[in-house]
C-alpha cells in the first residue's frame, strides 16, 4: 500500500501550479479592501481547473495577481504561487515577462483591450515572439498561419495583414487564443474569455479551447461565473467567494455533492428540469470592513451563532472536497436523488 509520505510526494511532482495564501489589497479613500483572502488551491499537470464565483468574488484579481498584472491601488500582500518549482510573485519582473507568453498563455475577457488597435496583426504576432527571443520574423509567420487556422479562422493571411477593428468579437477572441498559444505555453490561463459574445460563438469559442488544451496536454485555468460552464468543460472546480475559496474538488464531487452552502446556492441557479431556480438574496460583504466569521454568514440560509464570529477552517467532505465551513456531516444530502 502507498504511503502517505508517498502520496504527498506524487501529488506534489503532479503539481503544475500550486498556489498558497494568496492575498491581494487595494487602498481605497474607505480604507483598504481585503479583496483577495489567502486562497489556496492547485492546478494539475494536464487538469482543466474552473475557477468560478459571482462578479466581485476576486476571480480575476487572483489570476492578475500570479501573473504580476494588478496595478496600483492594487498590491499583493502576501503568499506564494508555485509553477514549474519557481515563485512566480518573488520572481524579476523581467523573469515573470519571460514566463508569461512562452510557459503560460493569457486569454483575456475583452479581446479588443488585448489587441493593439493601430498595429497590424501580424506585427502583433512578431511582438510576441520577439519578447521571447525569437527573431526569425519568417519562422514566427508561418507558426502565426499555423495557429490561427488552429482555432477556425479560415483565411489566415487576411486576417494577418488586417487590424483588429476589422474583426468581430468571436474573430476577435480566436485571435487572442492564436496568439495565447503561439509559444507552446504548459498552462493557458482564459479570465472569463466568453463575455460579450453571443451563445452561439460561446460555445464555439469554449469547445476550441478546450480542445488545444486537451490535444497538447496542457493544463488551464478557466476563471467564469458559470458554475454549469464549469460542470462541462472542467476536471476541477474552486468555488471562491470574498475573496476566500470556500470549496475545492473534482466537478463530479462538488456538482453532486456541493458541501458549502454557497456551491449549493450556485447550483441551484443552474437551469434544470430537475429543480426549480433559488434566487440568492443579498449582496457580497463590505471588503473594507471585513467579516470576522465566516462571509457568507449574512446570506447562509443555515447560519448559526458561530458562524458570524469565527471564521471556519478547512475541511475534508466525505466526496474529498476540501470546504470552507462550520458545518460537518450532512451537507452531502443536498443532491441525493436529483442528479443521479
Amino acid at each position: 500500500m502507498e504511503s502517505s509520505q508517498n502520496r504527498q510526494e506524487s501529488q506534489a511532482e503532479n503539481q503544475l501550479l500550486a498556489i498558497r495564501g494568496l492575498s491581494t489589497e487595494f487602498d481605497t479613500p474607505n480604507g483598504t479592501a481585503h479583496v483577495v483572502n489567502g486562497v489556496d488551491f492547485t492546478v494539475n499537470r494536464g487538469e482543466i481547473v474552473g475557477v468560478v464565483g459571482e462578479s466581485g468574488c476576486g476571480k480575476s484579481v487572483s489570476i492578475r495577481s500570479i501573473l504580476g498584472l494588478v496595478r496600483a491601488p492594487g498590491k499583493v500582500t502576501a503568499g506564494s504561487a508555485v509553477f514549474q518549482g519557481r515563485d512566480l510573485l518573488t520572481l524579476p519582473k523581467s523573469e515573470l515577462r519571460k514566463a508569461r507568453g512562452k510557459d503560460i498563455g493569457f486569454i483575456a475577457q475583452n479581446p479588443f483591450s488585448a489587441l493593439n488597435p493601430v498595429m497590424k496583426i501580424e506585427k502583433q504576432f512578431r511582438y510576441i515572439a520577439a519578447a521571447h527571443g525569437d527573431q526569425d520574423g519568417e519562422q514566427v509567420l508561418v507558426r502565426a498561419r499555423q495557429t490561427l487556422s488552429d482555432v477556425g479562422i479560415a483565411g489566415p493571411d487576411r486576417v494577418l495583414r488586417g487590424y483588429a477593428h476589422q474583426l468581430s468579437g468571436g474573430m476577435a477572441q480566436r485571435v487572442v487564443i492564436a496568439m495565447a498559444m503561439l509559444l507552446n505555453p504548459s498552462l493557458v490561463i482564459a479570465d472569463e474569455p466568453t463575455t460579450g459574445l453571443d451563445l452561439t460563438v460561446q460555445r464555439q469559442i469554449l469547445d476550441l479551447i478546450k480542445s488545444l488544451v486537451r490535444e497538447h496536454q496542457r493544463s488551464m485555468l478557466l476563471v467564469t461565473h458559470d458554475l454549469g460552464v464549469v460542470a462541462q468543460y472542467c476536471d476541477k472546480v474552486v468555488v471562491m467567494y470574498a475573496g476566500k475559496v470556500v470549496e475545492e474538488g473534482s466537478v463530479h464531487a462538488v456538482m453532486k455533492s456541493p458541501a458549502h452552502p454557497y456551491t449549493r446556492a450556485l447550483i441551484r441557479a443552474i437551469p434544470s428540469p430537475k429543480q426549480p431556480l433559488v434566487h440568492l438574496s443579498g449582496r457580497l460583504p463590505d471588503l473594507v470592513h471585513y467579516p470576522a466569521g465566516c462571509p457568507f454568514a449574512p446570506r447562509c440560509p443555515e447560519v448559526h451563532e458561530e458562524c458570524t464570529s469565527v471564521a471556519p477552517v478547512p475541511k475534508r467532505a466525505p466526496h474529498d472536497q476540501v470546504f470552507n465551513c462550520h458545518l460537518e456531516s450532512g451537507v452531502t444530502e443536498f443532491y441525493a436523488g436529483t442528479n443521479a
